[in-house]
């Protein structure tokens, strides 16, 4: 899906929100560190660190490495078949244009693999693996998690085939073949993939960006969440209707904390969760 010039205008509006959040900074994160709930906890110290530069030597190697694979594709002359459900008109995509346009790097990149060294799940799924670029920040979280005795399983859904193959290509050159990349539409895999993982702790949602079907895959996958689990959600503000997706989903019963960084949030479920609901908004780290 791409953005229409309103898209922009109104996502521009969406900034006025945030205003405290300019002001206090990072400051409500600093503090929820300490939090006694480990996913809260461990949510604001991973976007910190992300946020900070805060990396191991070894997390700093992973990044480079994955950013290479990063810039490999962003040169590449390949051409994809459209998949029929986006193709909107195009018989054909370039691994380049999504490289440059539809994959996460940088400072979202180190996001996704702190959360995952921060909240040490043991099942991670994905819907929405594209390129496998994000599908590499959260496996290399879940590898330098080993050396912490935490072994971890990484479960991809991808709609495209070409996509998916590429995915598996750039997973298999950064030795993580062994994070499972599955094709097919969400409707049908996503059943089976929950059947496979049992209680999931860790699910990153960056679908096609259509905000009844995020909310449709949220309440499909709480029912199989372990208690902590973070669901994180791509684009929340990339249109109106993402937003009011966004909205529903952070008055779910069943949510310890919301996270809104503007350009992702995080939803914290745990129903035996006795203490006041924790609500972050900050566009600060987003920019």
């Amino acid at each position: 899906m791409r953005l229409t010039l309103h898209d922009h205008l109104w996502r521009l509006t969406q900034l006025p929100r945030f205003a405290p959040a300019w002001y206090g900074g990072d400051a409500k994160l600093d503090v929820m560190t300490l939090d006694e709930h480990p996913s809260i906890s461990g949510m604001s110290l991973a976007m910190l660190a992300a946020a900070r530069h805060r990396l191991t030597w070894a997390e700093q190697a992973w990044l480079r490495r994955i950013e290479a694979a990063h810039q490999q594709l962003r040169q590449s002359q390949e051409r994809l078949p459209m998949w029929a459900h986006e193709a909107e008109g195009r018989a054909e995509e370039t691994v380049r244009a999504l490289a440059g346009a539809s994959s996460r790097s940088g400072f979202w990149g180190r996001v996704l693999l702190k959360l995952v060294r921060h909240l040490r799940p043991a099942t991670c799924l994905e819907l929405g693996t594209c390129l496998g670029l994000s599908t590499a920040h959260l496996g290399a979280g879940l590898r330098l998690n080993r050396s912490w005795g935490a072994p971890g399983r990484l479960l991809s859904i991808e709609g495209s085939p070409g996509r998916a193959g590429v995915a598996r290509r750039v997973l298999d050159g950064l030795d993580l073949g062994e994070m499972e990349v599955r094709t097919g539409f969400f409707e049908d895999e996503l059943g089976p993939a929950l059947a496979d993982l049992g209680l999931v702790d860790f699910v990153f949602i960056d679908d096609g960006h259509y905000g009844p079907a995020t909310v449709q895959y949220v309440r499909q996958v709480q029912p199989h969440l372990a208690p902590g689990a973070v669901v994180l959600i791509d684009d929340i503000a990339w249109s109106p209707g993402m937003q009011a997706a966004w909205q529903e989903l952070r008055h779910l019963d069943g949510l310890a904390a919301t996270f809104d960084f503007y350009l992702m949030g995080a939803l914290v479920f745990d129903a035996g969760y006795t203490g006041p609901k924790v609500e972050v908004a900050s566009a600060y780290l987003s920019f």
